[in-house]
């Protein structure tokens, strides 16, 4: 199996695989439940959408709040923009 891991020496390992047969997660009706969440804290939620974009996330149809955005990675996972409360 291939997959990728992301180190860095202070902070947790977060280790990514693929897998065969993979069905995509639906959000939000949750047919096929998610797999993963991440939440990313960012400065300005407008440059960090377009950075997502640029990259090849997908904004999601549903934006439940208004301090975060929801995304969708090119596989299907959903993922969180979160203005910075600092």
């Amino acid at each position: 199996m291939h997959g990728i891991d992301l180190v860095h020496s202070s902070l947790p390992a977060i280790s990514f695989q693929r897998v065969e047969h993979y069905v995509p997660p639906v959000w939000p009706d949750g047919t096929v439940p998610k797999q993963m969440h991440l939440d990313c804290v960012v400065e300005d939620l407008d440059e960090g959408e377009r950075h997502a974009l640029d990259v090849g996330a997908t904004k999601a149809a549903v934006q439940p709040g208004e301090t975060f955005l929801v995304f969708l990675d090119p596989a299907g996972h959903r993922f969180c923009l979160i203005l910075s409360d600092d």
